[in-house]
């Protein structure tokens, strides 16, 4: 039954990872919207903050799920690939699209955890800074956990793209949130 549920994650992750980067771009762009649009309508409800750490705890597992958890050790992947932007380096030089998937898909999987940090409340003491520390680690240890025992390359791209893909989450949501507050700002002055 593991086994079962394991081969039905890889399929999902396979079809997701399959699908056209322009749409997953837009994805991540309209989930930042409805988190921002989400933000403003709760961010003073208590239960707010409950509900985002449950969030935020379900993009934890997704980040894990198709780097680590569906993956199965190989005695022949055991690879450190610790060139900086080795991908981007590759694209040019061969053209070859799929070095720009795996960039995109690395960002998209870290993307949600900033989206889902940019909306607890302001009560949450932690930085944004902190976060990005915490995505950065995270990374880390994904690799870490890939390279000894044996699921996969373990590439500085990853880290630097899921840590990317982190901050990108939070500031794309942050912005739109801002830009949500000082509409409905303005509106009340209008309106006085």
């Amino acid at each position: 039954i593991v086994l079962n549920s394991r081969c039905n994650m890889r399929h999902l992750i396979r079809n997701i990872y399959c699908m056209d980067k322009g749409v997953v771009m837009l994805a991540l762009v309209v989930l930042s919207l409805l988190c921002a649009v989400y933000k403003f309508l709760f961010q003073s409800k208590k239960f707010n903050n409950s509900l985002v750490g449950a969030a935020f705890a379900l993009c934890v597992a997704m980040a894990l799920g198709p780097s680590i958890l569906t993956r199965f050790a190989d005695a022949y992947t055991r690879e450190l690939a610790l060139e900086p932007f080795r991908s981007i380096k590759l694209y040019f030089h061969t053209g070859y699209e799929e070095w720009l998937r795996v960039l995109v898909m690395n960002m998209a999987m870290f993307y949600p955890l900033g989206c889902a940090f940019a909306c607890f409340n302001k009560q949450i003491k932690t930085k944004p800074w902190m976060f990005f520390c915490f995505s950065f680690l995270l990374s880390v240890a994904i690799e870490t956990v890939q390279y000894i025992f044996s699921l996969g390359v373990s590439e500085t791209d990853d880290v630097i793209f899921n840590t990317l893909g982190a901050v990108l989450g939070y500031l794309i949501t942050f912005l739109f949130y801002k830009m949500f507050e000082k509409s409905a700002k303005g509106n009340t002055k209008v309106e006085n």
